[in-house]
C-alpha cells in the first residue's frame, strides 16, 4: 500500500509515463543500494569480521562474496543500460521537456553514472554473462559501484528536488537489515562459545575433541555425557576457530 501511494505521488507530480518510470528507477536503485549496504556489512567494514567468516567457512564465504559482487555489478549495469526495455536512469532525461536546466543537470549525472559503470559493464559482458574465453583483466572496485549508485542518486534527487521540493536520502534505512542481524547473532554465539571454552579449559591446554575433558565438564554442570558431550565438543571447535581468525 505504501509503495502504491508513493508511486501515485510521483505520477501526480510528473505525469503517468514519467512518474511510472521515475518510481521504477528509484525502486531499483534503492534495492541495489540496500544490497550494497548489506555487502559492506559482511565484507567491507571490518577486517576482523572478514577473517572470522573465512575462518568459519572459507569456501562458503568466498562463494558468497563472489555472488554478491556479481549481483551488484549486474544491478549497476541494469540501472545504466540504454536499452528501451530496461528500467534505467538513462531514460529519465527524455521526459523532462519543460525544464531545460534540469534536463541538462540530469543528463550530466546520467553520463557520469554510465562512466562509473563502464568497468562493471565490461565485466558483465565478458565474464558474468558469457564467460568469454579471453578473460578480461578489468577490475571492478567497490568504489566504482558506490560512485555509480551515488550518481544515479544525484539524478533522482535533482528531479525530486525540482518537481517535489523534497530531497531523496542516499541511504536505505531498515530495522530488518538481515545481514546486520545475522552478523550480530553470529558474533554473539561465538562469544558465548568462547566463554564456555574459557570455563572448560582456562589454560588452553586441551584439545577441543578431548572426550575426558568434555565429559568432565558435562558432568560438572549436571548434563548427560551421552547426549551433551558432542555438543560441547562442537562449541569448543567454534571457539578454537574464533581464536584462529
Amino acid at each position: 500500500m505504501i509503495l502504491e501511494d508513493t508511486k501515485q505521488k510521483y505520477i501526480d507530480k510528473l505525469g503517468p509515463k514519467f512518474g511510472q518510470m521515475f518510481h521504477d528507477v528509484k525502486e531499483e536503485w534503492g534495492y541495489i543500494l540496500y544490497r550494497y549496504q548489506e555487502f559492506m556489512v559482511l565484507f567491507g567494514e571490518s577486517e576482523k569480521r572478514l577473517a572470522l567468516l573465512n575462518a568459519l567457512s572459507p569456501g562458503f564465504t568466498h562463494g558468497l562474496q563472489i555472488d554478491m559482487s556479481e549481483a551488484l555489478i549486474l544491478g549497476l549495469c541494469r540501472l545504466t543500460d540504454t536499452d528501451n526495455r530496461s528500467v534505467s536512469v538513462c531514460h529519465l532525461p527524455k521526459f523532462i521537456r519543460d525544464k531545460p536546466n534540469l534536463k541538462d543537470e540530469v543528463e550530466c549525472h546520467v553520463l557520469r553514472a554510465r562512466s562509473h559503470a563502464c568497468t562493471a559493464r565490461i565485466r558483465r559482458n565478458k565474464w558474468i554473462a558469457h564467460r568469454d574465453k579471453a578473460r578480461t583483466k578489468t577490475t571492478v572496485t567497490y568504489k566504482d559501484i558506490k560512485d555509480g549508485l551515488d550518481t544515479v542518486h544525484a539524478a533522482l534527487n535533482a528531479i525530486t528536488m525540482d518537481y517535489c521540493n523534497q530531497a531523496l536520502m542516499n541511504e536505505v534505512i531498515s530495522q530488518k537489515m538481515s545481514t546486520a542481524r545475522f552478523i550480530g547473532s553470529l558474533e554473539s554465539l561465538i562469544e558465548g562459545a568462547m566463554y564456555i571454552e574459557s570455563c572448560i579449559d582456562p589454560d588452553g591446554e586441551s584439545d577441543p575433541l578431548n572426550e575426558k575433558v568434555s565429559e568432565a565438564f558435562v558432568r560438572k554442570i549436571g548434563g548427560d555425557p551421552s547426549k551433551d558431550q558432542v555438543k560441547i565438543q562442537d562449541l569448543r571447535m567454534v571457539a578454537q576457530t574464533k581464536e584462529g581468525a
